[in-house]
Formats: structure tokens, sequence, C-alpha cells
């Protein structure tokens, strides 16, 4: 009880400090930028980012109405043009997500991962270790379909669960910490890799110029990322076999999984729309030279026809698609572009000059201060405002040293989907939340020191990858 009271008592202390600097540091701000005879505009704008920053640091409010609140404050001030500040919900990336995560409705309520993973346990050799790398397989393949790592790691959470009950299996020990970490890498090491991985790279494309917006489409973005991907499927395997290499493992007999299949039934009207819709969506993307369609208006164009049929429901639509990040990504977008409108980054690089000068004869060194100033960031900052601060910056420091914009903003994504305590990874509790509720413990000390390891994994393949585009002319 009395612990209880004094983590209470502890968080109103921080809550009351983070409150008083969202106040004093605008203020600051203001003042300091006054002095140095910035532009009126850029003063209140750069006040009122720096009580959000405040925000997002102390968790003070939800992660989306910092930035809902800039993007009010400068619409109302009028201190930028209104398709400046409303970017982010004019963008085809708004469309393009909606129509995604629409999508993704219908593939988790379609059964389509269970029988996935029944399948691949049915097909696969048996082996002691494969029915972790089945979860792992499954989940991999699972992520460019399922662009919001948090629903993919719920249903980690609730797959494991799941198999866990219909298997018999124990519900604590070696074997769920190694399905728990088998499952949630598989979901979120290659979140980058693919274009539609991840609802922040659809941010990044936003971003980016027109010419490689068009450029880096999902062949292209799979094409530039290839070498990260290799090197961290391969380092993934050697960490895993070195980490778990002593660990009890289990095997399934047939039988059981064919009683399961059989439960599942023949495959489903929906199961068979999710299939459909994966491949028009696919082929589409990837046959964009010939008939050159957007996939924007492909994906919408699915979503549409799925509503008109009736295959997702209004209700649907409403309770399950993530309008919250819809909203949160719209204003972080906003956001980088009212920096870019101000040129605050070309003026922040400008005030760098000195110091970046020695990147001019070293891309290398380039990109290790993206990495390492990313890494510090990201220490206080999520990872969305993260990009909205960085991103800008990059972009203008790439344009200056005549490298593509691309690689700076995907060693950007690489470093901010690293963390190494849990309040850095939002997409971590729902796995936990799923076991506490079903009563499965794991090792999580193992866990998130596996995952500690696993970071360095993603620094080699950002520089592994930098002499790969350089081949490749990026």
């Amino acid at each position: 009880m009395k612990s209880s009271l004094a983590d209470n008592s502890h968080e109103n202390y921080v809550d009351t400090v983070g409150w008083l600097l969202s106040i004093i540091v605008p203020i600051i701000t203001y003042f300091v930028f006054l002095a140095n005879e910035v532009a009126l505009e850029v003063v209140i704008f750069s006040s009122i980012l720096s009580s959000a920053i405040v925000m997002w640091m102390f968790k003070l409010i939800p992660e989306y109405l910092p930035g809902v609140l800039v993007i009010i404050a400068c619409a109302s001030l009028g201190l930028a043009p209104t398709n400046v500040i409303l970017s982010g919900f004019a963008s085809e990336t708004f469309i393009m997500v909606f129509s995604v995560l629409a999508i993704t409705v219908l593939i988790a309520r379609s059964g389509l991962i269970s029988r996935l993973i029944l399948t691949l346990l049915k097909f696969f050799p048996k082996k002691k270790d494969h029915f972790d790398s089945v979860f792992f397989i499954s989940f991999a393949f699972l992520t460019p379909f399922i662009p919001s790592i948090i629903s993919r790691t719920h249903l980690v959470g609730k797959s494991i669960v799941d198999f866990t009950n219909m298997f018999g299996l124990k519900k604590q020990g070696d074997q769920i910490t190694k399905m728990a970490v088998s499952a949630f890498f598989g979901t979120s090491l290659f979140s980058n890799i693919f274009l539609s991985a991840s609802l922040m790279n659809f941010i990044i494309l936003a971003l980016l110029p027109l010419q490689e917006q068009l450029q880096f489409q999902l062949r292209g973005w799979l094409e530039a990322s290839l070498v990260a991907f290799v090197v961290m499927l391969i380092s993934y395997f050697l960490l895993y076999r070195i980490f778990f290499r002593s660990d009890e493992s289990i095997q399934i007999p047939k039988k059981i999984i064919d009683k399961q299949l059989d439960a599942l039934g023949p495959i489903s009207k929906d199961e068979w729309i999710s299939l459909a819709v994966i491949a028009v969506l696919i082929t589409g993307m990837l046959t964009f030279s010939y008939h050159e369609i957007s996939p924007t208006w492909i994906a919408f164009g699915l979503t549409y026809i799925l509503l008109a049929l009736n295959v997702l429901s209004r209700e649907e639509i409403l309770s399950k698609v993530d309008w919250l990040f819809l909203l949160l990504m719209a204003t972080f977008i906003g956001i980088s572009s009212i920096i870019t409108y101000f040129n605050i980054s070309g003026s922040v690089s400008e005030k760098l000059r000195a110091f970046t000068n020695i990147f001019e004869n070293s891309p290398e060194i380039l990109f290790t201060f993206f990495v390492v100033l990313t890494i510090v960031i990201r220490f206080f900052l999520p990872i969305g405002a993260t990009i909205a601060m960085l991103v800008p910056l990059f972009i203008t420091l790439s344009g200056l040293y005549g490298i593509t914009a691309w690689t700076a903003c995907f060693a950007c994504l690489m470093v901010t989907d690293m963390w190494f305590f849990k309040y850095q990874c939002i997409f971590y509790s729902p796995m936990i939340s799923a076991f506490e509720g079903a009563g499965i413990s794991f090792d999580e000390k193992k866990f998130l020191t596996f995952n500690a390891i696993a970071n360095i994994v993603r620094i080699l393949a950002i520089f592994a990858s930098f002499y790969y585009w350089r081949w490749l002319g990026l």
C-alpha cells in the first residue's frame, strides 16, 4: 500500500514539474529567439512547439494531443498558409494509411493468421526448433500486410495465448520466452524493410521530395532496403541460436495440428476475400510502371469495394480503424511541413555548418551523426515526435552533402524503432497485456537483454546498407 502511494506521489510530482516546464520553456524560447532577431512567426511557432515537446517528454497527455494543439494554434494565429498547416490531412499518405488500416481489419477478422500458423506447423519438418521458427516466419510474412506494429503485436499476444491453450503448453518457462521472442521479432524486426509494414514509413514517404516519393514506392523501397533485410535476418537467427541453444523445445504431434485445422473448417469467404485483396494490392503496386495508377488509389478503391459490398461494415470502420493514429500522423506531417516552410532545419544546419563540414569528405560520419542523434532524442521523445523533429533536418543535411533524402530518413526510421527501456516502446505493452490477462509469464529480463543486443544488429544493417546505397547511386 505504501509503495503504491509512493509511486502515485512520484508520478504526481513528475507531472507537476512537466506542466510547469510546459509553461516556462515556451517563454524562455520566445525571448531567446526574439533576442536573436528571428522572424516573429518563427518565434511564436518555436515557442508553441517547445511546449508540445515538453508534453511529449513527460507524457502529460495522450501522444496525439500535443500535435493537434500545435496545428490548431498555428492555424488560428495564421502563422503559415493553411495548405501547409493541414498538409497531413490533404496528402495521399493519409488516404493510403486509412485504406490499408481498413483492409487490415478484414485480415485480422478472417482467421487467416491462425490458419497460416497451423498450416506451416503441419508442413514444416518436425524438428525441435521449428515450432518457434513457424511463429517468426508467420508474423514476418504478415508484416507487409498489417501496417500497424501495435496491431501486429496485439495479434502476437493473442496468438500465443490461443496456441498455448490449444496445445496445452505450460504457461511459463523457457518455451513461452522463445515463442514471445520469435513472434515479437518476426512482427517488428522488418517493419522498416517494407513500405507497408509500418505507419511511420508512410509519414516518411509523405515528407520526401516528390521525385523520391515516386521512386520509393513499394518496389523501390524494398530494393533499397534489401541489404538491411539480409543483415538483420541472418544476424537474428545467429543471435537466436546463441541465446536459446540450451533451452527446452517442444514438438506438436501432427494429429493435434490436423484436429485444429479441421476445427477451422474450409477456407471461409473472409479468408478468400483477404487473399484476393492482398493479391490485387501487391500486383497493382508491382506493376505501377505499366498502368501508372497510384498505389494509394488502388488501396482506396479496394476499401471502397469492400464497403460497397458490405464486406466491411461502417461500425467496423468506425471502431477498429486506428483513427487516433491517423490524426497523429496528419499532425506530425503538418508540423514537419511548417518546419520546412520556415526553413528552420536549414537555419539549424547553417548554425551547425562549422561542425558539419567534416561530413563533406566522410558520409560515414554523417550517418554516424544521424544514428547517434536519433538514439539520444529517442530517450526523451516518442517515435512519432522524434521523426517529426529530425526528418526535416536530415533531409536538409542530405541535400547539402549529396546523398538521397530517403537514405537519411531510412536510417532515422531504423534507429527510432530501437528501444532499451519499456517506456520507449509503445508496441511492447499489447503483447504483455494479452499475456497478463491469460496468466502467462515469461523471462522478461532475458527478452529485454535479447532486444538490447538486437539493437546492435539494426546499426550494423544501416552501415552495411550504406555501401549498397553507394553502389546503387543513392
